[in-house]
């Protein structure tokens, strides 16, 4: 119930955002449905790469996913929902919203994945790949849904970790 209210109350606080960031009401509510969608395919990318490198690249599998077990190891709701919102939120402002208009979809994601320089080159390489559907999005939509999608992906990395 807690969860379910959370996401109530978060969907009502990204609407009333997007509706004053588009003066209108039904286009919030189109884009909105493009986080759900987001969340998706940054989260197939990532279950069909990782089957990828846990079975051809088992060392680089064993070498990221300890990473990412230290990174998150200890950390309670608070501490996830913090390191969710600042690296959805910092890195999609900087790297999509400030660099993506500049240098373009590919070059942003090429940036972002270098700085996950903790992961194996496989690591970095679905890095990228994230970044540039994380890019599309944004472009299709706007920076507020790629921090959404980016801080929910990373919150529900961690919470599965």
């Amino acid at each position: 119930p807690e969860m379910v209210n959370a996401l109530v109350i978060s969907s009502i606080a990204i609407y009333l955002i997007l509706m004053f960031q588009f003066r209108s009401v039904v286009e919030p509510l189109v884009v909105m449905a493009a986080i759900p969608l987001g969340l998706l395919l940054l989260a197939g990318v990532n279950a069909g790469s990782e089957w990828v490198q846990r079975t051809w690249f088992p060392a680089l599998w064993a070498s990221d996913t300890a990473i990412s077990e230290a990174m998150s190891r200890g950390l309670g709701i608070p501490q996830v929902l913090a390191l969710g919102v600042t690296a959805g939120v910092g890195e999609e402002i900087t790297i999509r919203g400030a660099l993506q208009p500049k240098v373009g979809i590919a070059l942003a994601a090429l940036l972002f994945a270098a700085l996950h320089v903790q992961y194996s080159w496989f690591g970095m390489l679905v890095i990228f790949a994230l970044g540039m559907l994380l890019g599309v999005l944004r472009k299709r939509t706007s920076t507020t849904v790629a921090m959404v999608v980016h801080a929910v992906y990373d919150m529900i990395a961690v919470f599965s970790t």
